[in-house]
């Protein structure tokens, strides 16, 4: 875990609250979902890439979706609120996990959203019934990739 926070993209999990101040918020204001999507998208196309998943693997109310490598959750949350599924949120770094905690909590979104800080490939739970998976350039951030493609399925 130590090497992805060698990556000057990973350094700082509180800058996203930087961001949000310069929106006007203060530190214990609720979010508009909207806003944070500005800044809490950490792959490429924002919530464009993130509809086009919904709507490729007809990610619907009920639905059990895992992201893997989720940062702050931004897909997470996009996720839930669009299709109303409950999302878990797997991060590896616990500052990036606590992070995005709280932004699900100050969107009104923790009903739908659970974080998990947790390695996906040492990931297990007591029921791992997923009926979809997602992912935003997770994988290249991990080692073993025939590992976690055959975790995957």
């Amino acid at each position: 875990m130590n090497n992805i926070k060698k990556m000057k993209l990973y350094s700082d999990a509180h800058r996203i609250f930087k961001d949000l101040k310069a929106l006007g918020y203060s530190e214990d204001d609720k979010l508009n979902l909207e806003d944070v999507n500005q800044f809490d998208q950490l792959h490429y196309h924002g919530t464009l890439s993130v509809q086009e998943a919904i709507e490729s693997i007809n990610i619907q109310e009920n639905d059990n979706v895992l992201e893997v490598g989720a940062g702050w959750g931004g897909p997470s949350r996009y996720i839930a609120y669009k299709t109303r599924a409950h999302v878990s949120a797997l991060e590896l770094q616990q500052d990036y996990s606590e992070v995005g905690q709280e932004l699900t909590l100050r969107t009104g979104l923790e009903s739908f959203v659970t974080h998990i800080n947790q390695d996906f490939l040492n990931f297990s739970q007591k029921d791992p019934c997923f009926n979809k998976i997602v992912s935003w350039l997770a994988l290249y951030h991990i080692p073993y990739r025939k590992k976690y493609t055959k975790k995957t399925f």
